[in-house]
């Protein structure tokens, strides 16, 4: 295996709809019916790019950055008072 560059960039989202170039793997899960979306670049030094492909063998989750992101934020959203439900 080859010497990784110094720092690896992941895309997580996809740029907003109207002006999206095409991207390798499309949106399985989050915001639905042509919602505009916004990308979320995160770049990874060689060490933890390295760490997170041996956690993706190990867990599922971590396959699909982007849902586990949107999952996460959703459950954290709802911890706040504007996305617990009225009484």
């Amino acid at each position: 295996m080859g010497r990784m560059p110094s720092s690896t960039a992941w895309v997580v989202g996809v740029t907003p709809w109207r002006s999206q170039k095409p991207t390798p793997s499309p949106p399985k899960s989050g915001a639905t019916g042509g919602s505009p979306m916004k990308t979320i670049t995160i770049r990874l030094p060689d060490v933890e790019a390295a760490m997170l492909v041996e956690v993706q063998k190990k867990n599922r989750a971590y396959r699909d950055l982007q849902g586990l992101l949107i999952n996460q934020i959703q459950t954290e959203y709802q911890k706040t008072p504007q996305g617990r439900p009225a009484k």
